[in-house]
């Protein structure tokens, strides 16, 4: 697979991870994932050099030395806009950073994702799944799996404005992997005349605007429209992600030095890695799925459409398929039948069977079971925590347990040729 493909997925994950933008990473990771499954972050932002026009190299230089006096300040919001297929989907997340120096500092995505450094240890805390790694700062070794790298990859798209201060190319924050990088025409808005840069790589198109008369970023624009609609997205109206800065402030007080320490809660787990091994923890987004096989299965409890809940460890004994997906998701919708036909033919054998919907609202979950006459067991994990803990980064994910509660197999999307998959993952674990 060609290594744009690869980074271009890594970016949209770790934008739905923070912003919770679910859409994008579903209908980027859809996409012949059974290839995909190993992509890793990569250990620094950009490898391939794009072409900078004159002017775009001019803008950027400055944008370079813009950001270079600290304390540095940052307040905004991610927000994401998409209509695709009559789905509309729109969601708003707070940022917070601050930066005492390019290797003392802390951004936060509220209630989502901390990372912080103390200029000793970098921290990288997942607070909706309660997981948490950490590396020494000045060790950042040219790894695919690292700490490092992963802060990079969230810095760049969540918050480009700190990962420039951090000492990065402005280049490297707007490129990844684009052939070029080029203005557009200026804009005015509010009074106000924005320089506009930016590139394009597999359909996403990403554009600073940089406010002309103060010399900073006042929002970096990501656009995923045509890339949505090469992926086989039907009637995509919108698909954009903003990262808006509300204020930058630099100088003034230096703050306290506990603002960049860490400590995890007392009942917060490391994240493990794909193929690290371990029995508590989760996989990272970009982890591979088949790297589950063989652990204990995380248990999780969430609600069923009435309102009837479900604990995994209560049908511990009993062959368990969960089954992730979504309404909007092709794949999904073509492989729900497949799932039903195995639930009623292992019901006897006491297999219990789940669908569990990746953070739809109610509605729109129960409207689509009864227009598609499904008699499946639906759960509802509105906050993608058990995704996470599962590691899913592309749906449908099908996951067999076995009667001693550890994963036998993992799949990830539908093959259409291959329905007896699921069947044959079934038997062996009965057997």
């Amino acid at each position: 697979m060609p290594r744009a493909r690869k980074i271009r997925r890594v970016i949209v994950l770790s934008t739905a991870f923070i912003a919770g933008l679910w859409i994008a990473d579903r209908w980027m990771a859809t996409s012949s994932l059974a290839d995909d499954a190993s992509t890793q972050p990569t250990s620094k932002p950009a490898t391939i050099r794009p072409a900078v026009d004159a002017d775009a190299r001019a803008i950027l230089d400055r944008l370079a030395t813009t950001y270079t006096t600290f304390p540095l300040r940052i307040e905004g919001q991610i927000s994401s806009d998409f209509d695709i297929a009559g789905i509309v989907d729109s969601k708003t997340q707070a940022i917070t950073a601050i930066a005492q120096s390019p290797k003392v500092y802390r951004h936060e995505a509220n209630d989502k994702l901390l990372v912080t450094s103390d200029g000793t240890t970098l921290h990288l805390f997942d607070i909706a799944a309660n997981q948490y790694a950490d590396a020494k700062v000045g060790d950042e070794a040219a790894d695919a799996t690292s700490t490092h790298a992963d802060v990079l990859t969230i810095l760049r798209e969540q918050n480009p404005v700190l990962f420039i201060a951090l000492g990065n190319d402005p280049v490297d924050a707007i490129s990844l992997d684009a052939a070029k990088v080029s203005t557009s025409p200026p804009a005015t808005e509010d009074g106000r005349l924005f320089d506009r840069v930016g590139s394009t790589a597999d359909g996403v198109t990403r554009t600073f605007w940089i406010d002309r008369e103060r010399g900073t970023i006042d929002r970096v624009a990501y656009d995923f429209a045509e890339q949505l609609t090469a992926r086989g997205a039907a009637q995509v109206k919108r698909a954009s992600v903003t990262v808006r800065y509300a204020k930058t402030e630099f100088g003034g007080a230096q703050a306290e030095s506990a603002t960049f320490s860490f400590n995890p809660p007392a009942d917060a787990t490391p994240i493990v890695r794909a193929g690290q091994g371990g029995q508590q923890g989760g996989e990272m987004l970009t982890g591979e799925p088949s790297a589950l096989e063989g652990k204990p299965a995380a248990d999780f409890e969430l609600k069923d459409v009435d309102g009837k809940t479900v604990k995994l460890s209560d049908v511990k004994g009993s062959v368990v398929v969960l089954d992730f997906w979504a309404t909007w998701c092709p794949p999904c919708r073509a492989g729900l039948p497949h799932l039903a036909a195995a639930s009623e033919k292992y019901k006897d054998k006491g297999v219990k069977v789940y669908a569990i919907n990746q953070q739809e609202e109610r509605e729109t979950v129960t409207k689509f079971i009864a227009e598609q006459k499904l008699t499946l067991v639906t759960l509802l994990d509105t906050d993608g925590e058990v995704g996470r803990k599962y590691g899913v980064s592309g749906i449908p994910q099908t996951v067999v347990i076995g009667r001693d509660g550890k994963i036998l197999k993992v799949f990830v999307g539908f093959d259409e040729s291959d329905t007896n998959a699921l069947p044959a993952a079934i038997e062996a674990a009965l057997n």
